[in-house]
């Protein structure tokens, strides 16, 4: 039907008339987040949630306990499974921007890595509107300027995204090539 996660309920109701709403329960939401976190924090110090449902973890320096990222992350899921019942995806990368780019594109329950050298072949062909970051404004005034794809983006001029976005304009085109400096903060 075309019903996405963060969509209002409204448009979702218009899409799919016979949607049964289902009221949340936001204490349960909130115990197993913080379940979640404390499995993470087991995995590594630096654990920085993003929302109720994400997190960021920075496993830099702890290959030799869990092995490398992929590993790592298979560990982590089972885990999470094992004690909350919860399957997750998982995005490996070697920045915050490149894993939530990769845990979006398999999910449910999905382990996706991408590298730097990814980039071109597994995000650039892709909507603009799908990196992390562009939202339906920005698109918008993005494919007013002949900018539909994240490649499309990442080729884009610099100085005139800027002219036109400002300091997000600057942030967008290194996103779109794959550049994060962004640290993970666990007390962000």
């Amino acid at each position: 039907y075309g019903v996405e996660t963060g969509m209002a309920v409204f448009e979702a109701k218009k899409l799919c008339p016979p949607a049964e709403l289902v009221p949340p329960r936001m204490a349960t939401y909130l115990r197993v987040s913080a379940q979640i976190v404390d499995i993470l924090n087991q995995f590594s110090p630096l654990v920085e949630p993003f929302s109720v449902d994400e997190a960021f973890v920075e496993l830099t320096g702890c290959e030799k306990l869990f092995g490398e990222g992929a590993e790592a992350a298979r560990c982590i899921k089972e885990r999470i499974l094992r004690e909350t019942g919860i399957r997750c995806s998982i995005g490996v990368g070697p920045n915050k921007l490149l894993a939530k780019m990769a845990a979006e594109m398999e999910k449910p329950d999905g382990l996706t890595i991408l590298t730097q050298d990814d980039v071109p072949k597994r995000l650039w062909p892709l909507p603009v509107i799908r990196l992390f970051g562009v939202g339906p404004r920005i698109s918008r005034h993005l494919k007013r300027m002949g900018i539909r794809t994240i490649g499309d983006l990442a080729q884009a001029d610099p100085a005139l995204l800027k002219r036109r976005f400002g300091i997000i304009g600057q942030v967008l085109h290194q996103s779109a090539r794959g550049i994060d400096p962004s640290p993970v903060d666990p007390r962000s």
